[in-house]
C-alpha cells in the first residue's frame, strides 16, 4: 500500500550534486515517487541511482513510509520519449495505438490487407476491418483475412466463402473466432439481396484406431440446415442455430461407440443464397465443389424447360447409366 508524504510530518530534502535543497511542495515529492524513487531500509530517504531525497522526521512524531513498486517505461510512439505505464498519457496512447505488454512496445502501424496500405492501430480504418470480421493476430501484430470467395452462381444469388482455419483441432474455437466474419458477410448480403438464406459447412478429418491398432482417417463434410434471414436482428440467432446443428452432428460421429475422434478441421464454409424463387433458365454450369461430389445431375439444355427435363429424368423408369 502506498502512502503520500505529508510535509506537516516530515522535513524533505533533495540531495543533488552534493547539495541539500529543501522541497516545500509535497506534490513535487510525490512526483519523484511516481518517477521511480524508492524508500531505503532506514526509511530516511528516497533513492534512485546517484540522486536521493532525505526524509527528516519531525520531533515527537514517528512515521514509516512505504512506496509502491516502480512502473515500467515504454517509448512514446509520437515523441520517442520514455513514459511510465501508470500515467494518464500512457492510457491516452492505448486508445490510439496497441500496447504489446510482452515486448513492452507500442505498435504504431500495421498492413491493411484490403488496401495494401499501412494504417494506425485503433484508427477508423482498423476498427472498420475488425468490425468486418478481420482477425487481429496480437502475437505478430498483423491482420488476418478471414475469408475468401470461392464460388458464385446465378449472378450474386448464390455465393460460397471459404473461411480461414484459425483452430485446426477445436471446432468450438473455430466457430467463435469466425462468427464476426460470418455476421459481416450476412449483413452485407442481406443489404444487397433484401432476403437471404444460408448454411454453414464444416469439413473435419476424423481418426480412429481399430482392433488391430491400425489408425484410420476419414474426412466427413457436415452442413447445417439452411436457414432464412429477413432482418439483421435474425442473424445472431441464426448463426447460433447453425453452429449448434453442426455440433450435434459432430457429436453423432464421435459418441455412441463409433471410435471416431476429431483429428483436424480441413474446411469451413458458408453458403449464402438469395431468398426468392429462381426462374427457369438455360443450362448453368455448377460450381466445382458441387460438381466434384458426383451427387447431382445437371442436365444441359438450350431452352427454358430445364424443370421439365429434371422431372423427366427423375421419373424415367430406364435412366441412362452414363451422362
Amino acid at each position: 500500500m502506498s502512502e503520500k508524504i505529508d510535509l506537516k510530518k516530515s522535513i524533505i530534502y533533495m540531495n543533488t550534486n552534493d547539495r541539500l535543497t529543501r522541497i516545500k511542495n509535497s506534490l513535487l515529492v510525490n512526483k519523484y515517487i511516481n518517477e521511480g524513487y524508492v524508500l531505503n531500509k532506514d526509511a530516511t530517504r528516497l533513492v534512485k541511482g546517484p540522486l536521493s531525497i532525505i526524509i527528516g522526521k519531525v520531533l515527537g512524531r514517528s512515521k514509516i513510509y512505504t512506496v509502491t513498486a516502480t512502473a515500467n517505461k515504454v517509448r512514446n510512439p509520437e515523441t520517442g520519449r520514455m513514459i511510465k505505464t501508470n500515467t494518464y498519457k500512457f492510457k491516452k496512447l492505448t486508445k490510439i495505438y496497441f500496447y504489446d505488454a510482452s515486448n513492452n512496445v507500442f505498435t504504431k502501424e500495421i498492413l491493411d490487407l484490403k488496401t495494401k496500405n499501412k494504417i494506425l492501430m485503433n484508427s477508423a480504418e482498423f476498427k472498420k476491418r475488425v468490425n468486418d470480421g478481420y482477425i487481429f493476430d496480437k502475437k505478430n501484430d498483423q491482420l488476418i483475412k478471414p475469408s475468401q470467395k470461392s464460388a458464385a452462381a446465378f449472378g450474386k444469388a448464390f455465393v460460397t466463402y471459404d473461411l480461414t482455419i484459425m483452430s485446426e483441432d477445436d471446432p468450438m474455437v473455430q466457430m467463435k473466432t469466425l462468427n464476426d466474419r460470418i455476421m459481416a458477410l450476412l449483413k452485407r448480403s442481406l443489404k444487397k439481396l433484401n432476403s437471404i438464406k444460408f448454411n454453414i459447412v464444416f469439413g473435419i478429418e476424423f481418426t480412429k484406431t481399430d482392433n488391430e491398432l491400425t489408425k484410420k482417417n476419414q474426412i466427413f463434410y457436415t452442413s447445417a440446415k439452411i436457414q432464412q434471414v429477413l432482418h439483421e436482428s435474425d442473424i445472431v440467432a441464426a448463426i447460433n442455430n447453425q453452429n449448434n446443428d453442426i455440433r450435434c452432428k459432430i457429436d453423432r460421429y464421435t459418441f455412441g461407440g463409433s471410435g471416431w475422434v476429431i483429428g483436424r478441421i480441413v474446411g469451413h464454409q458458408i453458403n449464402i443464397y438469395q431468398n426468392e424463387l429462381i426462374r427457369a433458365k438455360g443450362y448453368i454450369k455448377l460450381p466445382h465443389w458441387i460438381n466434384n461430389k458426383k451427387a447431382t445431375v445437371n442436365i444441359q439444355n438450350i431452352d427454358d424447360k430445364c424443370f421439365i427435363y429434371c422431372l423427366g429424368r427423375r421419373f424415367d423408369p430406364n435412366p441412362e447409366k452414363k451422362i
